[in-house]
């Protein structure tokens, strides 16, 4: 899985650098995973969100996208820079858990080119929302609308660290930075 992953991200590496900003996303859906790639100024990641692709059935059916939202309210749109963004979500099935359990949604991963914040802004006020629908209709009767709950960590240009967050309904999540 992780070889796949990285040769997906490489493939991503490869396509946005060949894109412009607020260039229409160059997204795809195969049978075990869907790809984003888009690249986006500081002033777009405002604007616009990460949204990966839907398949006709999921159109249809009227099931959510998966989102990635900006946050930075104090940006320094001065800086004025270009970020690639390559958004991967893998088949949830492809994935182990620990004790078995299983997950909710399909995991997503989002690689930046560039962190979209000026080094003198605090890391809590840059960040990403990621909004991930259930990916199984059929484990839709255990989640209901009142059922949200944010999760927030703090990544920093090269240092890389993992955590994990234990939610309240006794399922975990994996947050890499």
């Amino acid at each position: 899985i992780a070889e796949m992953l990285s040769l997906i991200q490489q493939t991503g590496d490869v396509i946005s650098s060949n894109m412009l900003p607020g260039q229409h996303p160059l997204q795809s859906i195969q049978s075990q995973f869907r790809i984003s790639v888009s690249v986006l100024s500081t002033e777009q990641l405002q604007d616009v969100p990460v949204v990966m692709p839907r398949n006709t059935l999921e159109e249809v059916t009227g099931v959510d996208a998966s989102e990635i939202y900006f946050h930075n309210p104090e940006s320094n749109l001065s800086l004025q820079t270009n970020v690639r963004l390559v958004s991967t979500s893998m088949r949830s099935a492809l994935t182990s858990t620990p004790n078995g359990a299983i997950y909710l949604s399909n995991p997503v991963t989002l690689s930046l080119s560039s962190l979209p914040c000026s080094g003198s802004l605090k890391s809590s006020q840059c960040g990403f929302d990621f909004f991930m629908p259930n990916s199984d209709t059929s484990l839709s009767q255990y989640a209901t609308s009142n059922d949200s709950e944010i999760v927030s960590t703090k990544c920093r240009k090269n240092y890389p660290h993992s955590t994990t967050h234990n939610c309240s309904n006794g399922y975990s999540i994996n947050i890499t930075c």
